[in-house]
């Protein structure tokens, strides 16, 4: 994505402050771009993901994490859970398995029940498994960030933020 319209908006005034967002899509990948001006630097996110992301990630989770064993780990209602609900559960809760309790019950509209307690297990032994949330493997493996100053008017080489 082209970054010159918020390169010039910080040079313009560097004093300010702003928070930008935009998204596309080209052939083959949806591209995301967050831009923050803030104490005259402007840090930028860009996401590049491929769209077979998605469909891997989803059939790696469900590979690593069945239907069954998903039910069964967080005592859900088969009977109001098909396993439908579940992959599009995988696919719209792209923080999981890094969402707290209240956040996984009101995502369940309670069909779950699972006691907290039992919810920490769960979670560790989803981890220990090696599922990652899509938001994690996204920040890990196409995301790049940088940061601008634009009193310089250069970017500022491996500065993390």
């Amino acid at each position: 994505m082209n970054l010159e319209l918020f390169e010039i908006l910080a040079q313009t005034a560097p004093n300010a402050w702003f928070q930008a967002c935009c998204d596309g899509f080209y052939t083959g990948a949806n591209l995301y771009l967050f831009a923050e001006l803030k104490e005259k630097k402007l840090y930028i996110s860009e996401e590049n993901v491929p769209n077979e992301v998605h469909v891997d990630y989803e059939e790696n989770l469900i590979e690593k994490l069945s239907y069954e064993q998903f039910c069964e780990l967080f005592k859900v209602r088969k009977d109001k859970f098909d396993e439908d609900e579940y992959c599009d559960f995988i696919r719209c809760c792209e923080d999981f398995p890094n969402i707290d309790y209240k956040t996984f019950m009101r995502e369940m509209k309670n069909i779950s029940f699972i006691e907290q307690e039992e919810y920490e297990r769960a979670m560790e032994y989803i981890k220990n498994l090696g599922i990652i949330s899509f938001e994690t493997l996204v920040a890990d493996n196409y995301t790049q960030k940088s940061v601008y100053d634009p009193v310089a008017k250069k970017y500022l080489i491996d500065m993390r933020y």
